[in-house]
């Protein structure tokens, strides 16, 4: 009897839809797309899906975000010559129903699947190649190699490992932009009028300094429910908080505290959990998410990795914002004891992380000396950093809570522009902020205004690149080059 023979690749119609589903929910997704034809797939339901996808993202230079982006594209399809009298209309409605399935759940195994799409595209187009070669007709042979090495190869082109051909590789490289964008606004149009490029490239390191005990983890709290989304400006993103210092319950009360804009008292006593679970459950349609996690102290980004793996094995789920609360309190991968080397290759070990992790940015913060306690109410300096003046180095932006008497009085802080990499070298956001309910709200053009008038009335050239007139001035520094 003749032992059965397994094919060396198989790829049935089960991988087939991991592709799909793996294409429409990881953010990597386009990635797969830019690997296989719709004509790679043995379905027809999956054909016309895998082709609605590459003509919506011809067109938008992204993935559809909703089943229902992509049936509209789907119905464009079913008008075509090739699917108007081809498909029943049993088999249109099959269709849209598998879309809807696709958007539900999520897809694991990503870094795998990817992997493995790239070889199904290699071996559809290494097959195709086999079947036509005609070995008789020796002046194709030079043809015949160029197709086979080109399959072979399918794949490079997008595996970041292999470095930027600025030439030969643009059109991935625009895709790649245009999907993705190498800039991220954040949630807070005052910082972001102070970069370059209204945000900040991704996997950028901001740093927050200020006096131990007076707002630092206030401010973190914020910034990730503020990328989660709110009226009006939704990020509607996935942050992760790592938490060195003071545990998943407390700062699980505090974010509920900042959510409800409710006192401790409150949210403890249980009767707003109504109220709260209402708000959750908004965010819980878009996709908004904190997740927080407890780190011993000296933990490295190695530890970090485990819990990002362990998360997306178990849910699916990829985190766009990471918060460190906070580096100063980590291990360095390199294992350095003292405190300056620690923390010094602690940051860039969070920054080489960030890249790994396909961060749009990470945000931690850090105490300063108490020589620069004098400083608060004016503006910090970057040397007033404790244990490791060579933070700085290693960051994309500094900034300090600061805070005068008056301000304190009229419940106001900024955020003060010490140093950054990309955008103007000086600047501010201002907040009004409740230490009670955990909450700052970033203040609005028409309060900034007055806000200036009152605080910053002799500010001089500071004054005339402020928050409200910063496009301005940034094209009155273009001319000036």
């Amino acid at each position: 009897m003749s032992k059965k023979v397994t094919p060396k690749f198989e790829f049935d119609t089960r991988f087939q839809w991991e592709i799909l589903k793996y294409t429409i929910k990881d953010g990597n997704g386009y990635k797969a797309l830019m690997l296989y034809k719709f004509d790679y797939f043995d379905l027809i339901h999956q054909q016309v899906i895998a082709r609605a996808l590459h003509q919506f993202f011809k067109l938008k230079k992204r993935i559809p975000s909703s089943a229902a982006l992509l049936n509209e594209e789907i119905k464009k399809l079913f008008k075509t010559r090739d699917y108007a009298t081809a498909l029943l209309e049993a088999d249109r409605l099959k269709i849209k129903k598998r879309v809807v399935l696709l958007y539900k759940g999520v897809s694991k195994d990503g870094e795998d699947i990817l992997e493995r799409c790239k070889l199904f595209a290699s071996f559809v187009e290494f097959k195709s190649t086999l079947e036509g070669i005609d070995l008789n007709n020796y002046g194709q042979y030079e043809t015949y190699v160029k197709k086979i090495a080109k399959a072979v190869n399918i794949g490079i082109q997008i595996d970041e490992k292999q470095g930027n051909f600025i030439v030969q590789a643009h059109r991935n490289r625009f895709i790649d932009r245009h999907n993705r964008g190498s800039v991220v606004p954040t949630p807070f149009p005052q910082i972001n009028r102070l970069t370059n490029a209204n945000g900040w490239e991704k996997g950028s390191l901001v740093t927050i300094i200020d006096q131990p005990k007076r707002g630092k983890t206030l401010a973190l709290i914020n910034i990730a429910k503020a990328y989660m989304g709110r009226r009006g400006k939704k990020q509607n993103k996935k942050v992760i908080y790592f938490d060195l210092e003071n545990g998943e319950t407390a700062i699980s009360t505090r974010v509920d505290q900042c959510v409800g804009n409710l006192t401790k008292k409150q949210v403890l006593s249980g009767e707003f959990d109504g109220q709260l679970s209402k708000a959750y459950r908004a965010w819980a349609r878009v996709g908004g998410e904190i997740f927080v996690r407890r780190m011993p102290a000296l933990s490295t980004t190695d530890d970090f990795q485990k819990v990002l793996d362990e998360l997306y094995q178990d849910y699916g789920m990829r985190f766009e914002v990471a918060i460190v609360d906070y580096v100063g309190l980590m291990g360095s991968l390199s294992g350095k004891k003292d405190d300056f080397e620690r923390i010094s290759e602690a940051y860039v070990d969070v920054k080489n992380f960030a890249k790994k992790n396909d961060f749009d940015i990470v945000y931690t913060a850090h105490h300063v000396i108490r020589g620069a306690y004098k400083r608060r109410a004016t503006k910090f300096l970057a040397e007033d950093i404790a244990k490791c003046i060579d933070i700085p180095r290693h960051i994309d932006a500094l900034f300090g809570i600061q805070q005068n008497d008056d301000e304190r009085k009229a419940g106001l802080f900024r955020l003060e522009l010490i140093e950054q990499r990309d955008g103007f070298s000086y600047g501010r956001a201002v907040f009004h902020y409740q230490m009670s309910t955990q909450r700052i709200t970033e203040l609005n053009e028409n309060d900034l205004s007055e806000y200036n008038k009152v605080y910053h009335p002799d500010d001089g050239e500071a004054d005339e690149v402020s928050f409200v007139d910063r496009g301005k001035a940034r094209d009155r520094a273009k001319s000036d080059i």
